[in-house]
């Protein structure tokens, strides 16, 4: 009986590590679309499961292209008008600062301070550019701390009178009224940053037609 038994168990199949561990290869992954009906195959196969016509080689199939982001408008001409705004503000200080006096060590560190907050800050807009999602709630903070500065900034600034003053003012108002319309959007608009990127309809993820 034990000498039957172990026959049976050299007689079974034994799975290999190749046929257990899915394969790496991307070609692997890839899915030919049939030129006739456009049923997606498995890239081994030379004819159409569903028509049975030819396929064309692995080779011949261009590479589906990089993903790209679905982003709104508003986003990007929102971004494009906040970058303009940093980029003058930046170089109007650096100017003010070259035609000052010899800078101190608190204005050095004041500096240094300005530096890597832009470099954070901009990592942040970088990634809400690209709606990650991982850059919604940086991309809030971002706002409102410019929100309070540019807030407090006009508000302890002085203001010159008439015609200039009330442009000033006006522009001041539109300024901080987008910054808390952006925060505001970024609050309600989550789903905006899980959005699935276009990939090709033969790609790693694609389903196959019915």
């Amino acid at each position: 009986m034990r000498e039957l038994f172990r026959r049976s168990r050299l007689r079974s199949p034994i799975t290999t590590p190749a046929q257990s561990i899915p394969s790496t290869d991307p070609s692997a992954q890839r899915r030919i679309p049939c030129p006739s009906c456009g049923r997606l195959n498995a890239a081994w196969r030379t004819t159409c499961e569903q028509c049975s016509a030819r396929l064309p080689r692995l080779e011949d199939v261009p590479p589906p292209p990089k993903p790209h982001v679905e982003r709104p408008g508003c986003v990007t001409l929102w971004l494009l008008l906040l970058g303009m705004y940093v980029s003058v503000y930046v170089v109007v200080l650096l100017l003010d600062t070259a035609a000052g006096d010899a800078l101190s060590a608190r204005d050095v560190l004041i500096l240094g301070a300005a530096g890597i907050g832009l470099a954070i800050g901009a990592v942040i807009v970088g990634g809400f550019w690209r709606m990650k999602p991982w850059a919604r709630v940086p991309a809030i903070a971002v706002h409102a701390v410019l929100l309070v500065l540019f807030g407090y900034s006009e508000l302890t600034g002085d203001t010159a009178d008439g015609a200039e003053g009330f442009f000033e003012r006006t522009a001041s108002l539109i300024w901080l009224a987008a910054l808390a319309t952006v925060i505001g959007w970024l609050a309600t608009h989550r789903a905006d940053f899980h959005r699935t990127p276009h990939v090709a309809p033969y790609g790693e993820d694609a389903q196959e037609q019915p």
